[in-house]
């Protein structure tokens, strides 16, 4: 079973009853998020595998000794082949992973700006995209 992290969403209890109390075989960090790392030992269960994403900022706390009884592994992934792309582009149009279900809100780019506000705001949305081929937001008279 694949679980992602997401500092919004992930509880250990919804882990839990998610994966049969084991955690999940492979958990994907992308979020980069010093508070998902903390959550990263309870996500995976014993032996299954950390995959890193996300770059963090700065160094972040780990429960190393966590990892070490459990026989994890940690991946960190920087560089992405185009063989990588090209299947994580199939795996999107076949809808195979489900991914209608994040909530995400497109922006056009005359809306930047509340782009990222939202995307700064611990909100409903989780992921925010700016597109040119987006129509812009209605102007309020307090914009105009």
């Amino acid at each position: 079973m694949l679980f992602a992290v997401s500092r919004r969403s992930w509880t250990p209890k919804a882990n839990l009853a998610a994966t049969g109390g084991d955690g999940a075989d492979i958990v994907f960090d992308s979020a980069a998020h010093p508070s998902v790392a903390a959550m990263l030992p309870r996500a995976v269960r014993v032996r299954g595998t950390i995959v890193l994403l996300g770059v963090y900022k700065k160094p972040v706390e780990l429960d190393l000794q966590a990892l070490t009884f459990a026989e994890n592994t940690v991946v960190g992934v920087r560089v992405y082949t185009r063989a990588a792309v090209e299947r994580a582009v199939e795996l999107i149009e076949s809808r195979e992973l489900g991914l209608d279900r994040i909530p995400t809100q497109v922006f056009a780019l005359e809306d930047t700006r509340q782009a990222f506000d939202q995307a700064m705001a611990s909100g409903r949305v989780l992921k925010v995209f700016v597109s040119p081929a987006a129509a812009p937001a209605a102007k309020t008279q307090e914009s105009s």
